[in-house]
């Protein structure tokens, strides 16, 4: 993610406007319209895309039940899409 400007990633070899999806928002576990509040145990890191499709889901998935979710596919190594993994892993150092 990038928090100031998407030029952010171009060490990694991102464009910008590949990078735009990838801004980082604040997202509420428990969404403010339905009572969360803007609190540190309410509020996560996300990039802008993420939190877009776990909003536009007919029902968003509970906070526990997504953080499940994310780590499943993290574990998976399936969560940014192809492109993006595929241009962090060649920028990677060597270990």
């Amino acid at each position: 993610m990038w928090l100031t400007a998407p030029e952010e990633l171009q060490p990694f070899g991102i464009r910008p406007r590949t990078a735009q999806p990838l801004r980082c928002t604040a997202e509420h576990l428990q969404a403010r319209q339905s009572g969360g509040r803007d609190t540190a145990p309410n509020i996560a890191a996300a990039c802008w895309l993420c939190n877009q499709r776990r909003h536009r889901r007919k029902s968003p998935p509970e906070p526990e039940a997504y953080r499940t979710h994310v780590l499943k596919r993290l574990a998976k190594g399936k969560w940014h899409p192809p492109a993006v993994v595929r241009l962090a892993r060649a920028k990677a150092p060597a270990s």
